[in-house]
């Protein structure tokens, strides 16, 4: 992206139309949250370096929202 106001104001349109879209939803009855981790391709030459466990550079940070 070239400019930055331009990817402002894109950011903006999209989060006021979503929500407009989440006034038509209420949250009810049983709700879980959870957090996990999902491996993400590394070249094989930086992998040696990263860190590892919980929060390696290797993995990305995923939040995962349920209604029962």
């Amino acid at each position: 992206m070239k400019r930055y106001e331009a990817v402002w104001r894109a950011m903006h349109k999209i989060r006021e139309v979503m929500g407009f879209r989440d006034d038509q939803y209420k949250l009810a009855d049983m709700l879980e949250l959870d957090d996990g981790f999902f491996e993400t391709s590394t070249p094989e030459s930086t992998k040696k370096n990263l860190m590892r466990g919980r929060g390696s550079q290797k993995q990305t940070k995923v939040l995962v929202f349920l209604q029962q």
